[in-house]
Formats: C-alpha cells, structure tokens, sequence
C-alpha cells in the first residue's frame, strides 16, 4: 500500500515538474512561434544583427524588438545577447458582434466577394454619388484559373476613362 501511494505522489511531482518546464499550460507559444524578444542593444549592435538577418524592430532606449521564435533567442544568447520575452506576434482575434463577421478576416479586411457586395450595395442606394466599374481583371482570372474581376467605385462624374472615350477626347482635342 505504502509503495502505490508513494508511486502516485512519485507521478503527480514529475506532473508538476513537466508542467512548470514547458510552459505550464496548453496555450504555451511553441517554440517556432514568433515572439518579440526584448534585446538590450546599441545603435550599433542593432544594425549588426540587422546586417546578420536578424528581424530587428525599433524599441526603446537601449534596446531593441528582435522578432522570431525560441531559436532566434538561442542565436541572440551565442552572440553574447540576453533577449527577454517582450509581446507575443500573433494576437487572438476579439469575437466578432457584427454581422460582417462571416466576410472579413483578420478582424475585419474584406474578402473579394464581401468587396464585391459592398460596392453594389453603394450603388444601388447611392446611385448619384457611386458607380460600380470593372476595371480589369485578377492574374488569376486572367490565366484561367479562377480569379476575379477588379472592381472599383468612383462618382459618376468621374467615371474611369474607357478606350473608346479616349479616343473620342483625342479626336476633338486634335480638330
């Protein structure tokens, strides 16, 4: 009996032990996740490690963002460096409460199909003050692989030059 229970105590502390050692949650960072190192640097340090291939961002005095993960930090601490952990990169986003939602990414960039609707939705209640035009067309589209029409608004009184309606200007301005 005395054997199991210790065996028990034994498993829960090399429980805690593995816990604490890598992080002590789920939601740690992995190690190849991108972090802001915080690297006490001169001017001159920055722009060597900037010159090394280092991500290097402005921080404040004394000290400079380094931007990468766990092997980043490794390499700072061999050249002589004593980074510290700063910000994570990658935020989680806030639950969105709107219902553009299900068409924006990134907390709210429009995809090309909720752009699409939101031009012809201005449009259509604004149609003295917006014009939908297509003005080309994506690479994508363009080699037959998908792709999209580009499409911009403007006022109808700046309506996007066509080659016919150049041609027309051309033809008065030379007469």
């Amino acid at each position: 009996m005395a054997s199991r229970s210790l065996s028990r105590l034994a498993l829960a502390a090399t429980g805690v032990l593995l816990a604490s050692l890598l992080g002590g949650t789920a939601t740690a960072q992995a190690a190849d996740t991108p972090v802001f190192w915080r690297v006490p640097a001169t001017a001159a340090q920055a722009q060597a490690l900037e010159a090394a291939g280092f991500d290097v961002e402005e921080g404040d005095a004394g000290a400079v963002l380094v931007v990468g993960g766990q092997a980043v930090a490794n390499q700072l601490r061999t050249r002589g460096f004593t980074p510290s952990f700063h910000d994570t990169v990658y935020k989680e986003l806030p639950a969105q409460r709107n219902s553009l939602a299900a068409d924006t990414f990134y907390g709210g960039y429009r995809t090309v199909t909720a752009h699409e609707n939101h031009l012809t939705a201005v449009a259509a209640a604004h149609p003295d003050l917006a014009t939908k035009y297509t003005i080309g067309q994506s690479w994508k589209k363009t080699k037959g692989q998908g792709g999209h029409d580009i499409q911009a608004s403007a006022s109808p009184r700046s309506r996007p030059a066509t080659a016919r309606s150049r041609r027309r200007r051309r033809s008065r301005s030379s007469s």
